[in-house]
């Protein structure tokens, strides 16, 4: 035989199952081959023959299998390799037989020892060919490597660090020399120019440079510091007054400073301030925030609507304005389907347009934060009438396997990737982008980790604002005792980001961003009145601005931004909720900021409705820039946009509430979406009602009606029916069209009634028999059978058609006498015909019938006998 391969060794991957290696190379013995492991930390263990594994096939040319003791370790590798003895052990003796196989067996040893060297020699540093000038490792690490001496000896890497640090060590040194040498000069410069600078008037902060008319004006400094020109009066200030007086533009406005500004640009910043209630339940509606967002000229908002903040009714509603004043009415969008499995609903966290579409990331939660919950990616290609899951669930998970608390606000990034914040229950914060084409594309990027922020959700709900090539964004801070709000940018589409602390904003108010005509607006709500968490609540929370310059945003500049307040959210609940006041979130339609929020309602945290503020950036009026209470309570349309309180009105069902109308507490129309439900019963029944749906039984009452009741059906049917579902009842039904009536019920679909011709038609067979009750007990059960059509009776429920008797024959007459041919009776009575049991010539008579060849026996189908 020959050695018909190269194949000296083989190499293999545990999965921490299998325990049987092949090898496809021949042995001579099981004591030929070396076998050995290497773990997950690069430790080689050679194991032992019989002990740790056991060897199949040796001496088989075409290999066998290494068993071992126990299975490979996942991620561990296994190498068997032949190792022959190197030795010649054949005798050829002068004149001796000569063997084939004998010498055969010699020269596969002598070239199995050439593989075997080889493969040694293929173990070790290379030249890759006889020109190469170098030794390739072939990525592998060289170890055990002595400390160079010569200028071309390889370096380890403890040489090299120790140099670095040496090198560092040298630096620090030269530059603090260097410094202390500047320092001394400075020194010698300071006091050369102290004479000089003790003739001028110096300031201890950088001051602006002064502009304009300085004509008798004089220098003043406010409390910052800072220089102002103000008008030279040597007694009685009348022109000072005069300026401040002044109803021009700007006036005295641009004389009164205001946190790094004037009052004049303030309120030509805020032309025109409106506050809209977009929603009016008297229930939850709340959390706008992440899903507020401009799509084909329209302001969308998206928000969470249920009982509470926290029960399976909790669902997703979306309303849309072109003005930012007038909202089309509450439009149900996404529900829970199963209660069971998501006992705390549906919800929405983040939402927004790629232009043609609309995307949203929504939220079925199970018990708390920490619960087992799903993220579902949902898009609608319809300008948001249908929403569409498409990624369900969504991939990402912490490392407990459990997915986001949020997926927060909405993007399209530079690389045209759609993009969602997230954070996780462990405190992991960032970005989650998708290919909108391929929405297994998913790339997750930290902002801060876990452990950066101590295995807690202390910097959550990120929000993003896109200019150009850099993505800028804020997160929300839970506690600005342990942690401040975070300012942030990325110039790789949300890959790596540059981050800043930022000051002023509230405890848990996420911050939102957007960007209009070369200015950044950010918003940010106090959760609490007063930011006090304690005390009885006098005031409400303030819905805040600040604006900068994009550049300020780009350059994450928080310092140049100024802060204005908005508007006064009420907050009727002391301790109001983050879900119940503020979460907002806001949008730019035309030359409108659209902002939406929560405001609370009532006296706990279930009670809030949603409201929008529009800030109009067009032509400044200067009027209006702050907001009561009172601003959110203005009178509004019951629908959009040509429904109103006068004329025709519609009242819509919200949330798990049915849309109802009710006098004095009473239900007068109430929607049950598969019927409608006139009227109502009070305790004790004492009120009666034309309709009425309950209690038990179901009823029209004719006494609250007149003397005669009609119930007409002008096409189809009329139908009279015990319940609201369509089957499953007992009902009568008049058909217009056919003239026929039916009684039925589920026992009997077809019952009984008249047909269109007027006969009297029932609809019998074993399972709904006609039934004659002569009392006491007395019953006789008749049915058609579903053989032949024969006609039967019992006097007991039959259980299968071949239950009962015959109730009238066609013909009574010996066996003889039956006849053949279809002119024959189908069944009759064969008077000496054999029961089963009985004998020749001892029949006594049995129902027998025609199957169209032959007279069987009714009782077992035999052919009848006498």
């Amino acid at each position: 035989m020959t050695v018909s391969t190269e194949v000296d060794r083989e190499e293999y991957t545990g999965n921490g199952v299998t325990t049987d290696f092949d090898y496809r190379f021949r042995v001579f013995t099981e004591d030929q081959l070396s076998v050995s492991v290497v773990d997950l930390s690069e430790n080689i263990s050679n194991l032992t023959l019989n002990t740790d594994y056991s060897v199949t096939g040796a001496g088989l040319r075409s290999g066998g299998k290494v068993k071992l003791a126990s299975p490979l370790a996942a991620g561990w590798k296994i190498n068997i390799e032949r190792d022959l003895p190197l030795t010649q052990e054949t005798d050829v003796r002068n004149q001796g037989n000569f063997f084939p196989e004998v010498h055969e067996d010699a020269w596969d040893k002598l070239t199995m020892l050439i593989q075997q060297t080889w493969s040694f020699a293929s173990l070790a540093l290379r030249k890759p060919n006889w020109l190469a000038k170098f030794y390739d490792a072939q990525g592998n690490r060289i170890s055990n490597l002595g400390d160079p001496v010569a200028n071309q000896d390889a370096a380890t890497k403890r040489y090299v660090d120790s140099e670095i640090a040496d090198a560092e060590a040298g630096a620090a040194d030269a530059l603090a020399r260097e410094r202390a040498e500047r320092i001394a000069s400075d020194i010698d410069i300071r006091t050369e120019t102290g004479v000089a600078l003790g003739k001028t008037v110096r300031f201890p902060y950088a001051q602006p440079i002064l502009t304009g008319d300085t004509a008798n004006k004089v220098f003043v400094t406010d409390s910052q510091g800072l220089v102002k020109l103000v008008n030279l009066d040597d007694t009685t200030r009348t022109d000072l007054a005069a300026d401040l007086a002044s109803r021009g533009n700007p006036g005295g406005a641009g004389l009164i400073g205001h946190k790094g500004t004037t009052l004049a640009e303030i309120l030509n910043l805020i032309s025109s301030v409106t506050a809209e209630p977009i929603t009016d339940a008297g229930m939850y509606c709340a959390w706008p925030q992440g899903k507020v967002f401009s799509h084909k000229n329209k302001a969308y908002c998206l928000y969470n609507v249920g009982d509470t903040h926290s029960n399976a009714s909790l669902s997703v509603y979306q309303q849309f304005t072109e003005d930012g004043s007038e909202w089309s009415r509450p439009a149900p969008r996404l529900s829970n389907s199963d209660a069971t499995t998501w006992p705390q609903g549906v919800s929405a966290w983040g939402a927004g347009s790629d232009g043609a579409n609309i995307w949203m990331a929504a939220r079925f939660r199970r018990v708390s934060d920490e619960s087992q919950s799903k993220c579902v990616l949902y898009k609608s290609t319809n300008d948001g009438s249908t929403y569409t899951p498409v990624l369900d669930p969504v991939p990402l998970y912490d490392s407990t396997g459990k997915a986001p608390v949020l997926m927060h606000s909405f993007a399209v990034l530079p690389n045209g990737n759609i993009a969602f914040g997230y954070h996780f229950y462990d405190g992991e914060v960032g970005i989650v982008q998708f290919n909108p084409n391929n929405l297994a594309s998913m790339t997750k990027s930290v902002i801060f980790t876990a452990a950066e922020m101590n295995n807690t959700p202390m910097l959550v709900e990120p929000t993003m604002q896109v200019y150009g090539s850099r993505v800028v964004g804020f997160l929300r801070t839970q506690s600005n005792a342990t942690r401040s709000a975070v300012m942030w940018y990325s110039d790789d589409s949300c890959q790596t980001f540059q981050i800043r602390e930022i000051d002023g904003v509230p405890n848990q108010s996420p911050v939102s961003i957007t960007s209009y005509n070369g200015k950044t607006y950010v918003f940010y709500c106090g959760r609490y009145r007063d930011g006090n968490t304690n005390s009885a609540r006098t005031n409400s929370p303030v819905l805040t601005m600040r604006v900068g310059n994009d550049d300020d945003a780009l350059n994450l500049l928080w310092e140049n931004f100024v802060e204005i307040p908005i508007a006064a959210v009420p907050s009727i609940y002391n301790d109001v909720g983050a879900s119940a006041t503020g979460v907002q979130d806001v949008c730019v339609r035309g030359t409108k900021l659209v902002v939406c929020l929560s405001m609370n309602v009532g006296s706990n945290v279930d009670q809030s409705d949603v409201c929008s503020v529009t800030i109009d950036l067009g032509e400044p009026r200067q009027n209006k820039f702050f907001l009561s209470e009172g601003a959110f309570k203005k009178p509004r349309a019951t629908d959009y946009p040509s429904n109103y309180r006068f004329g025709s009105v519609n009242i819509v069902g919200l949330g798990n509430t049915s849309a109802t109308l009710r006098m004095n507490g009473q239900v007068i129309v109430q929607d049950l979406t598969d019927a409608v439900r006139f009227g109502s019963t009070v305790a004790g029944g004492s009120k009666s009602h034309v309709w009425n749906n309950g209690p038990a039984p179901a009823y029209i009452d004719v006494a609250a009606s007149s003397t005669n009741v009609s119930i007409s059906a002008y096409s189809g049917y009329a139908r009279l029916r015990a319940g609201r579902g369509p089957e499953g009842y007992a009902s009568i039904e008049l058909n217009r069209d056919t003239k026929a009536v039916t009684i039925s019920n589920p026992n009997n679909v077809g019952g009984f009634g008249l047909t269109t011709e007027g006969y009297i038609a029932l609809s019998c067979n074993w399972q709904h028999p006609m039934v004659l009750d002569g009392g006491s007990g007395g019953k006789i059960y008749l049915w058609v059978s579903g053989t032949n059509n024969i006609m039967k009776h019992s006097m007991t429920p039959p259980t299968s058609d071949n239950d009962g008797e015959f109730l009238v024959p066609n013909k009574t007459t010996t066996v003889a006498g039956l006849g053949t041919g279809t002119d024959t009776a189908r069944y009759a009575y064969a008077t000496n015909g054999r029961k089963a049991g009985e004998g020749a010539g001892a029949g006594t008579g049995t129902p027998v019938y025609w199957d169209g060849s032959v007279w069987r026996v009714y009782r077992d189908d035999s052919i009848v006998a006498a």
